[in-house]
């Protein structure tokens, strides 16, 4: 028989393995291996999502990670922007083949299906080796003789999505902006795709479990026959459990629940915790999607209370000022609202150190 287990149960687990119960005392690369990598589509996401995970955690640990290149911003799970430690990202590029080659058919499938991939990838090395680094765009124009009917946006899109490259600093940085640069990232003939695909599992689970095949097909791209292959062939590595009128995945041996408080915490646009399942209820309830999950694909900043969604959050900012915006959702009991405050005003003095932070109740 497998376990069964109440949404209660479930929500703690999964906030445990996202260090949302209490802030762990790690460094920023051990917490993107922890978290299985952090959503890097705006700029300021991942380093607010290590704040709420992190004690101490300081701004300029994050970019000095980016800068000796010992992490890396590049597109990864459902062909998004992630930062990764850079001696994982191998594993996560070889693993997610499979998710790429389906978005880049998705969006230019004439293109997609006159393509040579091996030759892709060769033409765009050669055009690191010779320069180093490459912008966006002119990855156009390395491929345009190659393919000369095709449009232009289908080769970067090619390029992106089949060669091993990353976005160099200051992409990644705090305060970084326009065009970002792109480098090679080597990958080893001797990453075995079978071995990166359960591994990827694996590190799924260990960061979002329980969960169902759904769920991570859902989080990494790939189709959910290839979840479902991957997991038969991790046998008793996995272990099953029932929760609702679903069978769950986990780690035949998972992590031990910290026996804690839940907290407020406050996650930033697209945080990891709410685009790795197919299913969000265990933290966003059905009835609140709408107004967090945009049909433009933007997913807003929310706080959690008890766990779950509660409202979102926004920040007006000068270079001496911040105020964090609230707007609950739910009616909130006062010690709730006095929590919700006190941990408004502590992200308010980490976003403009020095100066001064606040926050707004909006209704």
């Amino acid at each position: 028989m497998s376990e069964r287990l109440d949404p209660g149960e479930l929500r703690r687990m999964t906030l445990g393995r996202q260090l949302l119960l209490g802030r762990a005392e790690m460094a920023p690369i051990e917490a993107m291996r922890h978290l299985g990598g952090l959503n890097a589509q705006h700029r300021r996401s991942p380093y607010i999502s290590l704040w709420s995970r992190l004690g101490h955690f300081r701004r300029r640990d994050l970019e000095e990670a980016l800068a000796q290149g010992k992490a890396y911003k590049a597109t990864l799970m459902r062909g998004t922007l992630h930062l990764v430690a850079a001696d994982e990202y191998p594993h996560y590029f070889t693993a997610l083949a499979e998710a790429r080659r389906r978005a880049f058919h998705g969006f230019f499938p004439r293109v997609a299906k006159e393509i040579d991939e091996d030759l892709v990838r060769r033409k765009v090395a050669e055009a690191l080796r010779q320069r180093q680094t490459v912008a966006f765009r002119e990855f156009e124009r390395i491929l345009q003789p190659l393919y000369p009917g095709a449009p232009a946006a289908s080769l970067s899109f090619a390029a992106k999505a089949l060669a091993p490259v990353v976005q160099l600093p200051p992409a990644g940085a705090w305060r970084g902006n326009g065009s970002p640069e792109y480098g090679w990232a080597a990958i080893s003939p001797e990453t075995d795709p079978r071995a990166a695909e359960e591994n990827l599992l694996l590190r799924y689970l260990a960061a979002f479990g329980p969960a169902t095949a759904k769920d991570y097909a859902h989080w990494s791209g790939l189709g959910l026959a290839r979840a479902q292959a991957v997991q038969g062939r991790l046998g008793d590595r996995l272990r099953q459990l029932e929760a609702g009128s679903g069978v769950f995945l986990d780690l035949a041996r998972p992590p031990e629940t910290p026996d804690t408080d839940l907290p407020v915490r406050f996650l930033p646009r697209w945080d990891n915790l709410l685009l790795a399942y197919e299913d969000r209820s265990r933290v966003l309830a059905p009835d609140l999607r709408d107004k967090v999950i945009m049909r433009d694909g933007r997913v807003l900043a929310t706080f959690l209370v008890d766990g779950q969604v509660a409202g979102l959050w926004d920040v007006e900012e000068t270079a001496r000022n911040c105020t964090v915006v609230l707007r609950p959702l739910r009616t909130l009991t006062p010690s709730r609202m006095e929590e919700l405050r006190g941990e408004a005003d502590r992200l308010a003095e980490w976003l403009v150190p020095g100066g001064q932070g606040g926050h707004r109740l909006e209704r």
